[in-house]
């Protein structure tokens, strides 16, 4: 029989025991069981600016980011889920429609309305249609609206204005493209399609995309577009990424990590598809050089079937499709599964149908 010392000392263990794991539980948070600020914070991924490159495909080691890096954040998302596009002062799902009234953006749900079988994210997808016949052939003009005068285009734009998108600030953008089977491969002289694009806006920044993506032929192209310091009227157009195959019939990953700069050469590129590393430009001026920098240019983001030559230069189309979804944007460092729609949809990404 254990004396009453024995089994005093035995149940104070028992209670000392106790209130340590209830400490432990409540440590940072106020009530066991909560969620602490911890446990939302990532670790850096692979994918991270300081990380070692060790090819042009990817980035095989890591380490953690440099001190006083931004924490990343999702600034803008979109994935089209109520099944509408809202005014472009909203942060989800919010754009402005720039297009005409024939030729334009539609949010579907799935085939037959749409030519994607199922979604990326969710259940919904924008999808844009333009069809050359809807335009007169004057150059920017349309039949079915004069007052609109920009080039034939179905396009979504989130406004400088309200996603204002800084010089020497490291973004993020995820994206998924969809082109259909029926898409046909335009190879007339000049008849490229964009399908995003980083746009400038204002001053010396406001020409030509600095970073977009085409479709060229048979192909993809991403353009990066730089200014030449010795002279300030021109730019560098450098194809940063060329390949054969547009991978109909399938959604496409896109991430982009990019830091925008009119002098200097601290900018940077990073491009992926479908988690590969395709494009990996380091210390580069990434704008229009201008020797009289303006805080008040940059870049805004579009989404686009865009066809500028399409009436006014011989083309191989009559109408086109391509749709959209999984769009997020963030600011700050080692966004990459933040942004990346192959990190957090629950959608399968199926293999291509048509090369």
């Amino acid at each position: 029989m254990r004396s009453t010392g024995h089994l005093f000392n035995s149940v104070r263990q028992r209670l000392h025991l106790s209130l340590c794991l209830v400490l432990v539980g409540v440590s940072g948070s106020g009530f066991a069981g909560e969620p602490r600020a911890q446990d939302f914070a990532r670790k850096p991924s692979k994918h991270s600016l300081s990380a070692v490159a060790t090819d042009a495909v990817g980035l095989e080691q890591g380490r953690e980011a440099d001190d006083g890096a931004e924490q990343a954040r999702i600034v803008f998302s979109s994935s089209f889920e109520d099944g509408k596009i809202y005014d472009q002062k909203r942060m989800v799902d919010g754009w402005k429609l720039h297009s005409g009234k024939i030729d334009g953006a539609t949010v579907v749900k799935k085939a037959p309305d749409g030519i994607a079988s199922h979604a990326r994210e969710g259940d919904h997808y924008v999808q844009f249609h333009l069809d050359r016949r809807n335009w007169d052939g004057t150059p920017g003009f349309q039949q079915a609206d004069r007052s609109h005068t920009s080039k034939p285009r179905a396009q979504l734009n989130k406004p400088r204005k309200v996603l204002r998108l800084e010089q020497g600030v490291e973004y993020w953008m995820g994206v998924s493209t969809f082109l259909p089977d029926h898409w046909v491969d335009d190879k007339q002289p000049l008849q490229y399609c964009v399908l995003w694009q980083f746009h400038g806006t204002g001053g010396a920044t406001g020409r030509s995309p600095p970073l977009v993506l085409n479709t060229a032929g048979d192909g993809y192209v991403i353009l990066s577009r730089s200014g030449n310091k010795n002279d300030t009227l021109s730019y560098q157009n450098v194809a940063v990424y060329q390949e054969k195959g547009l991978h109909r019939g399938r959604w496409i990953d896109w991430v982009v990590n990019a830091k925008f700069v009119q002098t200097g050469e601290d900018g940077f590129i990073r491009i992926w598809r479908d988690g590969k590393q395709i494009v990996n430009r380091r210390n580069v001026n990434t704008l229009y050089y201008t020797d009289r920098p303006n805080p008040d240019d940059g870049v805004a983001m579009l989404l686009s079937l865009y066809k500028g030559k399409i009436v006014t230069h011989p083309s191989d189309v009559v109408s086109a499709n391509v749709a959209y979804d999984a769009f997020r944007f963030a600011q700050g460092s080692d966004a990459y599964d933040l942004v990346n729609p192959g990190s957090y949809s629950a959608n399968p990404l199926p293999t291509a149908s048509t090369p």
